[in-house]
């Protein structure tokens, strides 16, 4: 029994994902445009929201004001340059860093207990 709503799930999901890039293809931009789909098939339920948008930023830069996407722009270092040489870097454009990354290793985050930031602000 599980099964079938396994393969149901999966189905309805795909064809939800496939909607939407159907709209990619044919070129819309807008935000709203697009919509989040919830289902659950035990209520059965069916929903549909807008996406929101992700919080913007700005910092000053040599070329002037850059905006940012709070969370999904990076920043590449291609210098060897210590942790807390990139956390200075920042913070001298404005910035606050809540994580950290090298491939798929987290160097800093926030949240870290202070003897762990300790050890890693001087490293490369």
């Amino acid at each position: 029994m599980e099964f079938k709503y396994l393969a149901t799930t999966t189905s309805m999901v795909t064809g939800l994902v496939c909607l939407e890039l159907y709209k990619i293809v044919d070129g819309k931009n807008k935000l709203e445009d697009y919509k989040n789909g919830f289902v659950n098939l035990a209520l059965p339920f069916v929903a549909f929201s807008e996406p929101i948008a992700s919080p913007k930023g700005k910092y000053q830069s040599k070329e002037g004001e850059v905006t940012i996407d709070k969370i999904w722009d990076r920043f590449y270092f291609d210098y060897d340059a210590t942790l807390q040489e990139v956390l200075d870097v920042m913070a001298s454009k404005g910035l606050t860093c809540s994580m950290v990354s090298c491939g798929v290793s987290l160097l800093y985050g926030s949240f870290f207990p202070q003897k762990k930031l300790k050890d890693r602000l001087p490293m490369k």
